[in-house]
């Protein structure tokens, strides 16, 4: 059996669990084709790639996976993303949350974690997140599996 050549693949938190379906009949949200996060420093934002497309009030799916990116402008949006990434079976969930552009705009990566036995939060096994406050946001997206900007 020969092994596959380059780096190893990184896949996405959780990929055992089969992906939701799409969004039931979302009002506020516009679920996009595809969303990164932009950064400086402890600064970041979700973005939508499609120019064309709405910046706010976004969500998009990490593939293969059952975390998400999002930014919102108003409650009913994050309520309506709180029940969108409620997690299936009762596993945990958390948000990460930045509002670089202004007090009102939120953009969130909501992802499933895991609680260890001495109640701790782990997002890969053994996964360990970095102290510096700038280097987690390339840390999450490569835990996860979601591209991000440099715009430092």
């Amino acid at each position: 059996m020969s092994q596959p050549h380059g780096p190893p693949q990184i896949l996405p938190l959780f990929t055992q669990q089969p992906p939701l379906p799409p969004l039931a009949h979302p009002t506020f949200l516009t679920e996009i084709e595809f969303a990164v996060i932009m950064y400086s420093g402890a600064n970041w934002k979700v973005v939508n790639m499609d120019r064309n497309g709405p910046q706010k009030n976004i969500i998009w799916r990490i593939p293969g996976s059952n975390n998400f990116l999002a930014r919102v402008v108003c409650a009913q949006a994050y309520g309506e993303l709180n029940r969108a990434v409620g997690p299936p079976g009762g596993n945990a969930i958390r948000a990460f949350v930045n509002n670089w552009e202004d007090d009102v705009t939120l953009s969130a990566v909501a992802c499933c974690i895991r609680v260890n036995e001495q109640g701790k939060v782990e997002y890969v096994p053994g996964g360990v997140r970095p102290e510096r406050q700038e280097e987690f946001v390339p840390w999450l997206g490569g835990t996860l599996g979601f591209d991000v900007v440099d715009m430092g």
